[in-house]
């Protein structure tokens, strides 16, 4: 019996541990917030799935939720985050990695996890920045609105466009448009005061959306 378990010991121990890893990760300030990026590996396939992130005074917690695609290869992940500030500062990002169970649409079953902290510094826009923002502004129409928001952008091209709530917190997010003018849905927004934030390549320009 002694011989047999032995083997099985070793084998176990031998077993890999599933668990996701963030490699590495940084934070760069760029025109109206942060870019942070996240590097993780895991030894199954898996696939972004959501992210969030809040922030209290100079705390910002950014949660990553991945999904378990199903596959035994060893994969990595690289992405990057636009956490919008506008005060400056030194900031803490804290990061929390997870995986959802396969097949999971929503981040409700936690596989692994991992953590990780890193400091940032962020200086708010100049006021040559304003001016330039005038200069390759963007418009929103009909604002107020209620349903449909058409957005058009004029001289820039633009990556992705996020729709802010009055804490800052992402709570539309948009990506890869190439085209000048497109249009979303707001109807299942609660009445207010929300903010479209337009990202290009080195700028993030900003302008207020009522939603009555």
């Amino acid at each position: 019996m002694k011989k047999l378990l032995l083997p099985l010991f070793l084998w176990l121990v031998s077993l890999p541990s599933f668990a996701i890893d963030i490699a590495s990760s940084s934070a760069s300030p760029i025109t109206g917030g942060l870019n942070v990026n996240v590097e993780t590996f895991w030894e199954q396939g898996f696939s972004l799935l959501s992210s969030d992130f809040s922030i209290e005074n100079n705390i910002i917690n950014l949660s990553i939720c991945f999904r378990d695609e199903g596959t035994l290869a060893y994969h990595q992940e690289d992405n990057d985050f636009f956490i919008p500030l506008t005060h400056s500062g030194d900031y803490t990002i804290n990061i929390d990695v997870m995986v959802s169970s396969l097949g999971s649409t929503t981040c409700d079953s936690t596989v692994v996890t991992d953590t990780d902290s890193i400091s940032a510094e962020y200086n708010s826009l100049s006021t040559q920045d304003f001016e330039d923002l005038e200069k390759e502004s963007f418009i929103i129409f009909p604002n107020p609105a209620s349903t449909i928001v058409n957005l058009k952008v004029e001289k820039v091209f633009f990556k992705r466009i996020y729709v802010l709530d009055s804490f800052g917190r992402a709570i539309i997010r948009l990506d890869n448009f190439h085209s000048e003018t497109i249009e979303f849905d707001i109807s299942y927004l609660n009445q207010g005061v929300y903010f479209i934030a337009v990202e290009t390549d080195n700028k993030v320009f900003y302008k207020k959306l009522i939603k009555k």
